[in-house]
């Protein structure tokens, strides 16, 4: 997801407030997840692990949206309420999607993703040289276009039994187009992982270092904070 601010270091240089997270993250529900040796299973442990590299409890912690067994429980809540809106509004500039299957269309998004975060305005996403090629390796892809197929986002997830996680969940452009169609691709997303029979949808970034805007997305939508023991 376009997230990430670094790492949990800062935090434990400030005694009480790191003891504060450990207490919370002792009260959170655990979570276990066993990734197989698959291609997909590979990159779901590599996005579980991604923000863990000394596997302390703070580093366990992990934002993940849990799925029910239909999507219409999932949409139809008063929580989802906001969203709904947001899909709406996405319907209506119209942002459409559709799952991505060709070899030349994914490349094609690819090059978009590799050029955006070449220039992207937040230096925290900007990466002089982006490391993307892991996408083709992965089947489920989803993109969002605009008025005249203008390319808005792209969503790549490995799935591994009932785990997947957000490998890569980003605009490619900037505008309030770009950035309802984060809620609609959060919906479709949702009813192509309940369709696969997957329960656990994990960011790859650490909760604790969120920006605030993808917080308030994140509550938004629905992710909650778990513990995670991973085998």
């Amino acid at each position: 997801m376009d997230s990430g601010r670094g790492s949990v270091g800062p935090w434990l240089r400030r005694p009480w407030a790191a003891a504060r997270m450990v207490v919370d993250a002792l009260r959170l529900p655990v979570l276990s997840a066993r990734p197989a040796g698959t291609v997909e299973g590979r990159a779901v442990r590599t996005g579980l692990t991604r923000t863990r590299p000394t596997h302390t409890l703070i580093d366990s912690v992990v934002s993940v949206l849990p799925l029910p067994s239909t999507l219409e429980e999932y949409v139809d809540t008063p929580a989802r309420r906001p969203v709904r809106r947001k899909v709406r509004v996405a319907l209506r500039v119209p942002v459409t999607w559709r799952l991505v299957t060709d070899e030349q269309e994914r490349r094609a998004l690819v090059v978009l993703a590799d050029a955006r975060e070449r220039v992207h305005p937040d230096e925290v996403y900007r990466h002089d040289v982006p490391h993307n090629e892991d996408l083709f390796g992965i089947d489920l892809w989803i993109a969002a276009y605009g008025p005249n197929e203008q390319p808005l986002m792209l969503v790549v997830v490995p799935i591994d039994g009932e785990w997947a996680v957000l490998r890569y969940f980003r605009t490619l452009v900037e505008g309030n187009d770009a950035s309802v169609a984060r809620y609609l691709l959060t919906e479709v997303l949702v009813g192509e992982l309940i369709a696969r029979g997957v329960r656990w949808l994990a960011d790859t970034e650490s909760p604790f270092v969120l920006p605030n805007g993808l917080r308030h997305f994140q509550k938004m939508v629905g992710y909650e904070l778990f513990r995670l023991r991973l085998s």
